[in-house]
């Protein structure tokens, strides 16, 4: 059942970050000492982890590391932890959806105006780097994502 569950979880991370073009790389996995946790960080940062008490299995996401994380079926405790219990595997898949697709869309650690591709990214009107933690930390790839184009042949403000 352990292995199982985490292995679903795993994909669901892979494929929602294919969806988003982003590479598995920036996905890391790690046990804890007792073995009762599975850690899922992207780029560092902890987003989920597997919990594994004797009777259940569940899946915690980190209010702290995703304070703008929220999805209706996802209830809240008294500790700095939402959990996921007993969801169907489609609404499974969604909160790991969108887990990844917050995690990615916040602003990295040390977040840069831009770089130094910001015209070819202006012409193509998306993000080219590719460098994925300077992409997750450019504050112009969230304005092209606004529609926001500063530079280049689509200039429009």
């Amino acid at each position: 059942m352990r292995n199982g569950f985490a292995t679903s979880i795993t994909d669901m991370f892979n494929q929602a970050l294919q969806s988003l073009n982003l590479t598995n790389e920036i996905l890391k996995t790690e046990r804890s000492k007792k073995n009762d946790y599975l850690y899922y960080r992207i780029l560092g940062r902890t987003v989920a982890k597997i919990h594994y008490l004797k009777t259940t299995t569940r899946l915690e996401v980190p209010k702290n590391n995703l304070p703008e994380f929220k999805h209706p079926l996802v209830g809240e405790n008294k500790v700095d932890y939402l959990f996921v219990h007993n969801f169907p595997q489609d609404e499974l898949h969604k909160i790991i959806s969108d887990i990844v697709v917050q995690s990615t869309n916040t602003l990295g650690p040390d977040p840069i105006g831009c770089c130094s591709k910001y015209v070819q990214c202006s012409d193509a009107k998306k993000c080219l780097c590719e460098d994925i933690e300077i992409k997750l930390s450019c504050y112009y790839r969230k304005n092209l994502e606004a529609g926001k184009i500063f530079y280049g042949v689509n200039k429009n403000i």
